[in-house]
């Protein structure tokens, strides 16, 4: 064990090969409360589901680190491996896998939560973040049973909490169609922060209006976004290379790619932006939305909402 990520760990993650995923039926795997059947994003057909797929394999090829299986919306695996380990000083336990479907706290968007099991030991998830530098995920926790001696060589089911995967991947989702509707409504002020927590989510834009502009936006977004609910506009998820994804994504900071990388894009009622996080299906699985309030600081402005239930 070690209070760092291990050199050998993070060579052998470089190493690892990248195996070809099914889609599990998590129903019949997991024990975990109210698990539902429902894609956590449509697919259109087979065959782009397959070439996403073979995207994502070529993409996941290009990163060190963790592979995240996660980004085309999977929610269980099997045959992960344990590479190293951590003992925080609070106690909890840190795993380090070779490849997850956990989403790491980031982007907004809160952590998954779950379960990873071995035949004699059961880990509980209540946190996974990611080192943006080596790619390395920590899965956070501590053991129901077993221990950690119960995990190596062992192969490792992953299996995220849909009903929490399901709830946060609507509030984010929600958070990209209020971009999508200030844009119907004609305020051309670029989204620069999002917070998709349930405590009180909101996004944030680089600009001003008009006082009397503000007064009418709750309402207008509101109407704006029923709307857009209604519509039943099914996600999309991409895999482009960098040049492609920034014409599609023309106000997107890039930087942080490589030339070579394939970068994911996610489309949530027809806008089209990077992003790494997780999403309904189609609008129609969110309900209604509503604008709480605005606020204006500055030369930020920041629209709250909520889900409604």
């Amino acid at each position: 064990m070690s209070s760092s990520v291990s050199a050998s760990a993070y060579r052998c993650m470089r190493l690892i090969e990248i195996e070809q995923q099914g889609y599990s039926d998590w129903n019949a795997l997991t024990q975990i409360p109210q698990a539902s059947s429902s894609p956590v994003f449509s697919r259109v057909d087979d065959v782009e589901e397959k070439t996403e797929k073979n995207n994502l394999e070529q993409s996941l090829s290009q990163q060190p680190g963790t592979k995240k299986y996660l980004l085309m919306g999977d929610v269980a695996m099997d045959g992960a491996r344990l590479l190293d380990t951590i003992i925080l000083e609070n106690g909890d336990i840190s795993l380090i896998l070779d490849k997850t479907v956990f989403h790491p706290q980031g982007g907004g968007q809160p952590t998954d939560l779950g379960v990873i099991r071995a035949a004699s030991a059961e880990f509980m998830v209540k946190m996974s973040k990611e080192d943006r530098t080596t790619g390395i995920v920590q899965h956070i926790g501590s053991f129901s049973y077993g221990g950690i001696e119960d995990l190596r060589g062992s192969s490792l089911r992953l299996l995220v909490d849909v009903t929490r995967r399901k709830e946060m991947a609507a509030i984010h989702s929600a958070g990209h169609i209020l971009d999508v509707c200030m844009v119907r409504l004609g305020f051309a002020l670029k989204p620069t922060k999002g917070y998709h927590f349930p405590d009180g989510p909101y996004v944030e834009y680089e600009g001003t209006m008009s006082p009397e502009d503000r007064e009418t936006l709750p309402r207008k977004l509101t109407a704006k976004m029923r709307e857009i609910v209604s519509e039943n506009i099914a996600t999309e998820i991409r895999f482009l290379p960098k040049a492609e994804a920034q014409t599609l994504c023309s106000d997107a900071d890039l930087t942080m790619f490589s030339e070579r990388a394939l970068v994911r894009v996610v489309a949530v009622a027809g806008g089209w932006c990077p992003c790494g996080g997780t999403h309904v299906g189609s609008t129609e699985e969110l309900g209604p939305i509503s604008v709480t309030r605005t606020r204006s600081k500055k030369k930020t402005l920041r629209v709250s909402y909520e889900m409604s239930a």
